[in-house]
């Protein structure tokens, strides 16, 4: 079912994406979005990034933590495992 909303364009050429729109888009703020055009058709949807996006963005773990690191996972999976299955 197709949702309208009515925003209006300021003399800066800004537009405020009504709340519920917003709601309904998962668009929150400092969310990115991209604007499409085909035509007379302006379609608009939040950004969606890829893990290829976000690489790079954090700094690498010390040197010798990925040892721990898969440790932690191996337990945490465990503990899952216990909580769910009440087993191992």
């Amino acid at each position: 079912m197709a949702h309208t909303f009515t925003a209006t364009v300021t003399s800066n050429g800004m537009v405020s994406i009504p709340a519920e729109a917003r709601r309904r888009m998962g668009i929150k703020p400092n969310s990115q979005i991209i604007f499409s055009i085909d035509d007379d058709v302006m379609t608009v949807k939040p950004v969606e990034l890829t893990l290829e996006d976000v690489i790079g963005s954090l700094p690498p773990l010390p040197e010798g933590t990925s040892d721990d690191l898969d440790e932690l996972i191996h337990q945490a999976v465990e503990k899952a495992m216990i909580e769910k299955y009440g087993r191992q």
